[in-house]
């Protein structure tokens, strides 16, 4: 079985991160990985722990890793995030896994990012900075989805901004690595993005946009 299919949360982290940095990176050797929807479920368990208790990649690998390793979590050609807005998973398991990503911010990006934007890194600038900065552009939320599921995923893209702006000052542009300004904007663009490729509007949006904020 394939590591990135596999069912135990440290074989796949070990897939995902322990490899030597190289240039490329390990991943564009590496055929495109389709695993089964049945597996999509325990992948989304997988990066939600990972997510919600991030913190543990800094004492057991390199951050030049951990950043290799989020590069290919959050890259197109990959089954992660997209697993997060999959018809196939069950929606209480995406929306935990879109939730979890308010304490990768709090608990990765601002304790290990340098604080500066991510385009204008300097040589002592932390190797976390870029995924950091280019994490909400990178996240694939293009494409077709359900009605349903995109309204559903707009609240929880919501409840994120919500959370990004009530960040304690000293971790805003750390945890945002982008600004308040810009970070709260590309999560917003997110929004939009599974609004325009939903179906028809989404009703009630201007009320939900208005009880989480």
């Amino acid at each position: 079985m394939d590591a990135v299919d596999d069912l135990d949360l440290e074989v796949w982290l070990r897939h995902v991160f322990d490899h030597p940095v190289t240039e490329p990176q390990w991943y564009f050797q590496c055929e495109n990985e389709e695993p089964s929807d049945l597996r999509l479920a325990r992948i989304v368990e997988n990066m939600t722990r990972l997510f919600e208790a991030p913190e543990r990649l800094l004492t057991e690998y390199t951050q030049e890793q951990i950043a290799q390793g989020l590069w290919y979590l959050n890259w197109a050609s990959r089954p992660f995030m997209p697993a997060l807005l999959s018809d196939d998973v069950p929606w209480p398991l995406c929306q935990r896994g879109l939730l979890s990503m308010e304490s990768l911010f709090r608990r990765l990006f601002a304790v290990a990012c340098t604080d500066e934007l991510g385009h204008t890194a300097f040589d002592d600038s932390s190797p976390i900075n870029t995924i950091c900065y280019m994490w909400w552009d990178l996240f694939p939320t293009w494409g077709s989805r359900t009605m349903l599921r995109a309204g559903k995923s707009i609240k929880s893209f919501w409840v994120l901004l919500r959370e990004h702006l009530r960040s304690p000052r000293k971790h805003v542009g750390k945890a945002l690595c982008t600004g308040s300004a810009t970070g709260s904007t590309l999560i917003l663009t997110k929004c939009c993005e599974l609004l325009t490729n939903s179906w028809g509007v989404i009703p009630g949006l201007a009320t939900i946009c208005v009880n989480l904020l």
